[in-house]
Protein backbone atom coordinates (compact mmCIF):
# COMPACT_ATOMS: atom_id res chain seq x y z
CA UNK A 1 0.00 0.00 0.00
CA UNK A 2 1.81 3.51 -0.59
CA UNK A 3 0.86 6.10 1.79
CA UNK A 4 1.20 9.63 2.04
CA UNK A 5 2.91 11.38 4.93
CA UNK A 6 0.95 13.19 7.45
CA UNK A 7 2.29 16.71 8.22
CA UNK A 8 4.06 17.86 11.15
CA UNK A 9 1.47 19.71 13.44
CA UNK A 10 -1.43 17.32 12.02
CA UNK A 11 -4.11 15.90 14.86
CA UNK A 12 -4.16 12.26 14.55
CA UNK A 13 -6.75 9.40 16.26
CA UNK A 14 -4.52 6.45 17.43
CA UNK A 15 -5.89 2.93 16.12
CA UNK A 16 -3.15 0.82 16.98
CA UNK A 17 -3.44 -1.85 19.12
CA UNK A 18 -2.42 -1.32 22.97
CA UNK A 19 -2.18 1.54 25.51
CA UNK A 20 -2.60 4.32 23.42
CA UNK A 21 -5.87 3.31 21.47
CA UNK A 22 -8.51 5.78 21.00
CA UNK A 23 -5.96 8.89 22.16
CA UNK A 24 -5.41 11.74 19.96
CA UNK A 25 -2.92 13.60 19.79
CA UNK A 26 -0.29 16.14 17.19
CA UNK A 27 2.59 15.44 14.76
CA UNK A 28 5.92 16.69 16.16
CA UNK A 29 8.12 14.73 13.75
CA UNK A 30 7.97 12.70 10.60
CA UNK A 31 10.38 10.15 9.70
CA UNK A 32 10.44 7.67 6.50
CA UNK A 33 12.73 4.74 5.69
CA UNK A 34 12.72 4.49 2.04
CA UNK A 35 12.12 0.65 0.74
CA UNK A 36 12.28 -0.56 -2.83
CA UNK A 37 8.69 0.31 -3.40
CA UNK A 38 7.51 2.66 -1.07
CA UNK A 39 8.08 4.52 2.33
CA UNK A 40 7.46 3.53 5.43
CA UNK A 41 6.46 6.45 7.78
CA UNK A 42 6.81 6.89 11.27
CA UNK A 43 5.27 9.94 13.25
CA UNK A 44 6.18 11.41 16.89
CA UNK A 45 3.19 12.20 18.31
CA UNK A 46 2.47 14.07 21.36
CA UNK A 47 -0.72 12.54 23.02
CA UNK A 48 -3.48 14.53 24.58
CA UNK A 49 -4.97 12.97 27.68
CA UNK A 50 -1.99 10.32 27.91
CA UNK A 51 0.20 9.20 31.73
CA UNK A 52 3.00 9.66 29.57
CA UNK A 53 3.97 13.32 29.07
CA UNK A 54 7.08 12.83 26.35
CA UNK A 55 6.27 12.24 22.82
CA UNK A 56 5.46 8.27 21.61
CA UNK A 57 6.22 6.74 18.19
CA UNK A 58 4.16 5.07 15.85
CA UNK A 59 3.91 3.63 12.54
CA UNK A 60 1.60 5.07 9.96
CA UNK A 61 -1.00 2.36 10.12
CA UNK A 62 -1.21 2.87 13.60
CA UNK A 63 -2.35 6.38 13.56
CA UNK A 64 -5.35 8.17 11.02
CA UNK A 65 -5.38 11.73 10.30
CA UNK A 66 -9.03 13.54 12.23
CA UNK A 67 -11.41 14.14 9.85
CA UNK A 68 -11.01 17.81 9.47
CA UNK A 69 -7.40 18.08 9.32
CA UNK A 70 -7.20 15.98 6.30
CA UNK A 71 -9.12 17.73 4.49
CA UNK A 72 -6.98 20.65 5.32
CA UNK A 73 -3.88 19.30 4.80
CA UNK A 74 -4.11 16.72 1.96
CA UNK A 75 -6.59 18.63 -0.28
CA UNK A 76 -5.18 16.65 -3.78
CA UNK A 77 -2.49 14.80 -2.79
CA UNK A 78 -3.75 10.99 -2.91
CA UNK A 79 -6.64 8.66 -0.60
CA UNK A 80 -5.87 9.36 3.16
CA UNK A 81 -7.58 7.47 5.90
CA UNK A 82 -9.49 9.14 7.73
CA UNK A 83 -11.04 8.77 11.42
CA UNK A 84 -14.33 10.93 11.93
Amino acid sequence: MNYTSVQVGSRVYVIASGPFKGLRGTVQSVDAIPSFDESCYFYLVKLERSYIPDPVWFQHEEVEVIAGEAIASSFGVGPVQVHE
